[in-house]
């Protein structure tokens, strides 16, 4: 059986609820997935050491090379419960994993997991490398980003550790260029940069064979305006989840323009098919980018869930923050200054 065949099954499982309690997640995901398709030796406690005692606490288990060295802790939830009690937990498990040169941290409910690099700077959330969703991620790309940081091999070479500081590397850029994008998109108007003057006079020449004076594109600049805050929740706490348990309820994307226009719809997936057909479908597709191991933009039918756009397929299956991390990609690499939310409903 493949890791990816495992992988689905485990997917069947959730979303038939046939996980309830924590020791449903470690016994039937997190060592199903780390013993039956990564080759952690499951008997050998002294390699797989479950309720690893730690300074202050312990973590549910300790993956270790060479024997009794630590080198992954994996903290496991209550399906959908992720982020209870995230800083007690890392106050003592980011300390011990300092003090004993453990260089990766996995939080998992199943459902969610969040691979962090141990030995980054910052706070818990600028130490994440990555976060995938079991479910809504294809389960060969589900299965990649598993081996990559958890295989047995991998993990002995130290090859999982480099890819863990590598792509945590690559979301620190990501989100300090997406952090950066409304400041930049500012200071080009204030300094009425050249480029941008050039760039809207060109457009607008294509759109009417008029060209724009340097005063209409002034005028027009400035008459731009900060996006609106999201409306808040609906029958919520400050934190936004609403009174049901604590189980968070579905969210969706708002997206703010370079013109100012607010795209928003019901769904998450709509508005991700409606900023890539307005940013231009031809022009991402040339980038070749994927949505949870498929092909963005096709021209056939995707496997996945798709929104269709004339002749293209979009693919949309992914989790919101997916979506939102796609759309801040795509401006960046194109250039365009957008602010992408998540809003919960």
């Amino acid at each position: 059986m493949t890791l990816a065949e495992h992988i689905d099954d485990i997917r069947d499982n959730m979303e038939n609820n046939r996980y309830i309690s924590e020791r449903d997640v470690s016994d039937n995901i997190v060592l199903r997935i780390l013993c039956d398709a990564l080759h952690w030796p499951r008997y050998d406690k002294r390699i797989v050491c479950a309720e690893y005692r730690l300074e202050g606490g312990r973590v549910d288990f300790a993956l270790c090379h060479p024997i009794g060295k630590p080198k992954v802790f994996i903290e496991v939830k209550d399906v959908g419960k992720i982020d209870d009690g995230v800083d007690q937990l890392f106050e003592y498990a980011f300390l011990a994993a300092f003090r004993q040169s453990v260089s990766i941290i996995v939080l998992t409910d199943g459902h969610k997991w969040r691979f962090y690099n141990a030995r980054a700077d910052g706070s818990y959330e600028d130490r994440v490398a990555y976060e995938m969703d079991l479910i809504e991620e294809a389960g060969e790309s589900a299965g990649e980003r598993l081996t990559r940081y958890l295989c047995y091999e991998s993990v002995q070479s130290g090859e999982a550790i480099e890819a863990i500081k590598e792509d945590h590397k690559k979301g620190a850029s990501r989100r300090e260029a997406g952090k950066n994008l409304p400041k930049a998109w500012k200071n080009l108007i204030e300094k009425e940069s050249e480029n941008l003057f050039l760039a809207l006079s060109e457009e607008t020449k294509d759109l009417c064979e008029h060209e724009p004076t340097i005063e209409q594109i002034k005028d027009f600049l400035k008459s731009l305006k900060p996006p609106p805050p999201p409306p808040p929740p609906p029958n919520g706490d400050k934190n936004g989840s609403k009174k049901n348990g604590g189980k968070k309820p579905p969210t969706r994307l708002a997206v703010t323009m370079p013109d100012g226009s607010r795209i928003y719809q019901r769904f998450a997936s709509e508005t991700f098919a409606d900023v890539i057909d307005r940013i231009g479908i031809e022009q991402i597709k040339s980038l070749n980018k994927r949505l949870s191991g498929h092909t963005l933009i096709s021209t056939s039918v995707p496997s996945t869930g798709y929104t269709e756009r004339g002749e293209y397929y979009i693919a949309t299956r992914s989790n919101t923050a997916t979506k939102k991390q796609i759309i801040e990609e795509i401006a960046a690499e194109l250039g365009i200054a957008i602010q992408v939310e998540i809003v919960e409903n």
